[in-house]
């Protein structure tokens, strides 16, 4: 899938694939997780690295200064 296409109809190309797959990827290699039993799953999974508390961990920072971070257009915003 290009990223053109995902950034026209995100909603669109979410429903489209959502019952076919459990997860797609972008021209850019980045995997998209499309359910939200699959995203919750990889959440609680030991065996998965979350980047996002990672960053926090690195800095020292052992609470988060909000309690949902989003990625939008590759910028943070906070919740």
């Amino acid at each position: 899938m290009t990223i053109d296409e995902l950034e026209r109809d995100p909603h669109g190309v979410f429903r489209r694939y959502r019952r076919q797959f459990p997860f797609i990827k972008r021209a850019d290699g980045t995997a998209l997780v499309l359910r939200n039993s699959d995203v919750q799953q990889l959440f609680t999974d030991p065996r998965t690295r979350q980047s996002e508390n990672e960053l926090f961990e690195l800095r020292g920072i052992q609470e988060a200064p909000c309690s949902i971070v989003q990625i939008f257009n590759g910028h943070l915003e906070w919740i």
